[in-house]
C-alpha cells in the first residue's frame, strides 16, 4: 500500500511538471550568478535551464558611454546591439535607468519571470529633481499587436499598493514625454478600462541584491503567476514580454518566445485522483 501511494503521489507531481523557483529575488535557482555577472562574467548571466527564454541588456556603463555587451537568447544565443531611440543610446539616463535582464520560464500551472534592474521599487529622483518609477510587466499573449493597448492584453503590477495585480486589457501609460522616451511604451498599467478585468494576484518579490554596479544598487523583480490568470497559453504558442520605466529611458523585451507546456487536462489529474481513491477504498474494505 505504501509503495502504491508513493507511486500515485509521484504521478500527481509529474502531471504538473512543476519547476522549483522560489519567488524571493534570489536567481540562483535560475542558475544565474549575479555576483559574477556584475564582475564581468558574460556567461554568469545565462540561466542553467535550457527551457528559459531570456534577454540580457546590461549594456551601458555611464563611465565609458559605450556598449559592454548585449544578448538575446531563446534556446540559443546571439549578440545584438540595442538601437537608438530618439537619438539616444539606451539607457538614456545612465546606470540608474538600466534594466539589465529579463527571464521567462513556465510549467503546466505557472509562468515565472525575473527582471534585473538598477532602480528600487520606490523609484529614482535624478539630480534635476525628476522622479522615475519602474514599469509593470506587459504580456502580449497572442503575439498580435492589434489586441490590447500597444498590443499587450495582460499586465502584472510590479510595485505599489496593487503589486501583483494581474489585469486583462489594462489601461497602459506612456513614458513621460517631457523627460523620457515615449517610443518605448507602454510603461505602467491600471485596470481601469471599461473592458478591463482583474484576473487575480501574482506572487511578486522586489529585492535589493546588495550588489552595486557603477555606484547603483541592483534589484531583482521575481514573479510567479497562475497560467489561468493570463489566458491559459498553449504549448508552442508565441508570445512577447516587455518592461520599461516611467521615463522610458531603457526597456527590455523577449520577442516570439514559445510556451513549453499546456495546462494539464482535468481528466489526466482526475484519473490519478480517482485511482488513488479507489486504492484507499479497497484497502479499507480489506481491513
Amino acid at each position: 500500500m505504501r509503495k502504491i501511494m508513493i507511486l500515485l503521489i509521484s504521478l500527481i507531481i509529474c502531471a504538473g511538471n512543476a519547476l522549483a523557483y522560489t519567488i524571493d529575488g534570489d536567481l540562483s535557482d535560475w542558475g544565474v550568478d549575479l555576483i559574477s555577472a556584475f564582475s564581468g562574467s558574460d556567461s554568469a548571466w545565462h540561466p542553467a535551464q535550457s527551457s528559459v527564454d531570456f534577454s540580457i541588456e546590461d549594456n551601458i556603463h555611464p563611465d565609458n558611454t559605450g556598449c559592454d555587451w548585449t544578448g538575446y537568447c531563446a534556446r540559443g544565443y546571439h549578440t545584438q546591439t540595442e538601437p537608438k531611440t530618439n537619438g539616444y543610446l539606451e539607457p538614456a539616463g545612465g546606470e540608474a535607468s538600466d534594466i539589465e535582464a529579463l527571464y521567462f520560464d513556465d510549467d503546466s500551472s505557472k509562468a515565472y519571470f525575473a527582471i534585473v534592474i538598477s532602480m528600487p521599487d520606490s523609484g529614482y529622483t535624478d539630480p534635476w529633481g525628476r522622479h522615475y518609477d519602474p514599469g509593470d510587466l506587459a504580456i502580449d499573449l497572442d503575439n498580435d499587436g492589434t489586441t490590447g493597448e500597444h498590443g499587450y492584453e495582460y499586465g502584472i503590477k510590479t510595485t505599489g499598493a496593487d503589486k501583483g495585480q494581474v489585469c486583462f486589457m489594462p489601461e497602459w501609460s506612456l513614458p513621460q514625454s517631457g523627460i523620457g522616451l515615449p517610443d518605448n511604451a507602454p510603461s505602467t498599467m491600471s485596470c481601469s478600462r471599461d473592458d478591463s478585468v482583474v484576473m487575480g494576484t501574482a506572487d511578486v518579490s522586489y529585492v535589493d541584491t546588495g550588489i552595486s554596479d557603477n555606484g547603483f544598487s541592483n534589484y531583482v523583480i521575481e514573479v510567479s503567476v497562475d497560467r489561468t490568470f493570463i489566458g491559459n497559453p498553449r504549448a508552442s504558442e508565441l508570445s512577447e514580454l516587455h518592461t520599461t520605466l516611467t521615463c522610458g529611458n531603457d526597456l527590455v523585451e523577449i520577442n516570439d518566445f514559445e510556451w513549453d507546456y499546456d495546462v494539464p487536462e482535468f481528466s489526466t489529474i482526475g484519473a490519478v485522483l480517482v485511482l488513488a481513491a479507489a486504492v484507499i477504498y479497497i484497502k479499507r474494505r480489506r481491513k
